[in-house]
C-alpha cells in the first residue's frame, strides 16, 4: 500500500465533490448497524451528490453494513482512494476489519 497515493486520493475526493466541504448538519444521515460498537456508518446528501460513508475501528471482525438502494461505485477503499470507481456495489457490504470506506451514488 502507497501511503502517499492513499491520502493523495483522498485530498482529491475532497476537492472534487463540495460534499466534502460544504455539506450541512441536516445533509447527514447516520446509518444504524446492529451490535456493534465499534462500526459507523452515515449517508451524506449535498446538492446532486449521494455518498456513503463506513468505519470499521474494530481490529479483528468485520462488520456487515446495509446500504440505501441504488447502486453505489466504491471510490476508497482499503487499499485505494480517490476519484475513479474501484467497484460497484449493492445491498450489503463487508468491511474488514481497521477499515473505512466511501461510496458513491451512481
Amino acid at each position: 500500500l502507497d501511503l502517499w497515493n492513499y491520502y493523495k486520493g483522498l485530498i482529491d475526493l475532497r476537492k472534487e465533490f463540495q460534499s466534502f466541504r460544504r455539506a450541512d448538519y441536516e445533509e447527514v444521515k447516520f446509518l444504524s448497524v446492529r451490535n456493534n460498537d465499534f462500526a459507523l456508518g452515515y449517508e451524506l446528501k449535498h446538492d446532486d451528490e449521494d455518498f456513503v460513508v463506513l468505519f470499521n475501528a474494530n481490529p479483528a471482525e468485520e462488520v456487515v453494513f446495509e446500504l440505501p438502494k441504488g447502486k453505489w461505485d466504491v471510490l476508497v477503499n482499503k487499499e485505494k482512494a480517490g476519484i475513479i470507481p474501484i467497484d460497484v456495489v449493492n445491498g450489503k457490504i463487508k468491511i474488514d476489519p481497521s477499515t473505512g470506506y466511501v461510496l458513491k451514488k451512481k
